[in-house]
């Protein structure tokens, strides 16, 4: 693999990544301000570097521009590449640093960066007619540039002309409604597992049984509270041991409960004599709903007690 002649111009890096992880290429700093023209050796290590990462990858971009033929190498190279190639905007992509984010199958900007379009310039000397001549040669530059920007976002040849004549700057929401980009950088999240997730299920399955409604049809009451019996067993084992000082107690509350889920079904006039003490059927009907729905409202409270313990 060629060697870079001055290595403190490096502009790129890869990180090491888990295997079956998308690769990840960094651009940082200026781009190639001293090593890309007129150097063969640069442009030919950052090609192999790249096929040596075959597959998706993720290009990391910081960079206030640089050469223009560097920017449109980089970007070619990043089109062609055999994978998608998701581009992440983390600071700044200005000048041609721009360019080479147009090239990402999906664009990403961080909430907080920024994008700079401009038209070409460069250093010339000479007569009128060299002055002339660079200046028709930076017309066709900002052309090749309007073209990566425009299969990018659509936008008209002459909206994007004014913008690169006025060097527009962007926000990420701008760049967002541009087209620019595609969407922004968010939090990764990682899932945690819940150890405890499948003991939960199991008690909201017992609590759902407990809380049956108290007027289903028995059909053999004795194996029902054998079962029940059995469900609470198996609930009070995954509970403190503390807990088993109220097995006792909790059995008490299900057959109090199963007493007033009797009261509740009871003929009105019965259950009235039960609550009140008294049996003289003088009250009217409407006092009669009102006593069972008090039966109701106490044996709902018995379940909540007995689901608490």
């Amino acid at each position: 693999m060629p060697k870079n002649r001055n290595p403190s111009t490096r502009f790129w890096n890869y990180e090491e990544t888990p295997d079956g992880e998308p690769a990840v290429l960094r651009l940082d700093g200026t781009i190639a301000s001293e090593s890309w023209w007129g150097d063969e050796v640069t442009p030919a290590m950052f090609r192999q570097e790249l096929e040596a990462h075959p597959g998706d990858i993720v290009v990391y971009i910081n960079s206030p521009g640089g050469d223009v033929i560097a920017a449109s190498q980089i970007y070619t190279m990043l089109m062609e590449h055999k994978g998608d190639v998701t581009v992440k905007i983390e600071g700044i992509a200005a000048s041609a640093a721009s360019v080479i984010a147009m090239a990402g199958t999906t664009v990403l900007i961080a909430p907080t960066a920024w994008m700079m379009i401009h038209n070409a310039w460069s250093i010339a000397m000479g007569n009128k007619k060299d002055m002339q001549h660079e200046a028709q040669v930076l017309d066709e530059i900002d052309k090749g540039i309007r073209e990566a920007y425009h299969i990018k976002t659509g936008l008209r040849d002459s909206k994007l002309a004014q913008m690169m004549e006025d060097e527009t700057w962007m926000s990420a929401r701008t760049a967002l409604e541009l087209g620019f980009v595609d969407g922004f950088i968010e939090r990764a999240e990682t899932p945690v597992e819940d150890p405890d997730e499948d003991d939960d299920e199991d008690d909201e399955e017992e609590n759902d049984a407990l809380a049956a409604d108290p007027d289903e049809d028995d059909t053999d009451e004795d194996d029902e509270d054998d079962e029940e019996e059995d469900r609470m067993t198996a609930m009070l084992r995954r509970m403190p041991a503390v807990a088993w000082s109220s097995r006792r107690q909790t059995m008490d509350l299900r057959r109090q409960l199963r007493f007033e889920e009797a009261l509740a079904s009871a003929n009105h006039e019965s259950l009235k004599a039960l609550l009140n003490g008294n049996a003289n059927g003088s009250h009217k009907h409407a006092d009669d709903l009102d006593a069972k729905e008090m039966a109701k409202a106490a044996a709902q409270r018995l379940k909540l007690q007995l689901l608490s313990l």
